[in-house]
């Protein structure tokens, strides 16, 4: 399959609302790491322009979200690694250009699959 700029632009449109989804979770605290996993593996395939893995990594994000209601106590925001990389992760995508991003089978392509757990 190759990416054309259409392609392109909507991955990377639903790549941005699942991060500016991110910033108003209110997860277990025990949850963020996982999120934090989800965006190092955006921001390797944003890095060398892999859309493939990007949009693998962006439906691990939107699967790693909210699936029900928590106590209120139990319940924290983005902690300070994310908000960091979620901001990082803004800017490397709102920069990007679908001339940056690498074909199918291109040498130097990641791996977003995230072992599950």
């Amino acid at each position: 399959m190759r990416w054309n700029s259409s392609d392109f632009e909507e991955m990377r449109a639903e790549a941005l609302d699942a991060l500016s989804d991110v910033r108003s979770w209110q997860l277990a605290e025990e949850r963020w790491p996982r999120i934090y996993q989800v965006l190092v593996a955006m921001a390797a395939a944003a890095d060398v322009g892999d859309p493939d893995a990007l949009a693998a990594a962006t439906v691990q994000l939107e699967m790693a979200g909210p699936l029900r209601i928590i106590p209120i106590d139990l319940a924290t925001g983005p902690t300070p690694p994310v908000r960091d990389l979620l901001n990082k992760l803004v800017h490397t995508l709102g920069g990007l250009t679908a001339g940056q991003l690498r074909e199918p089978g291109d040498a130097g392509a990641v791996d977003a699959d995230l072992p599950r757990g």
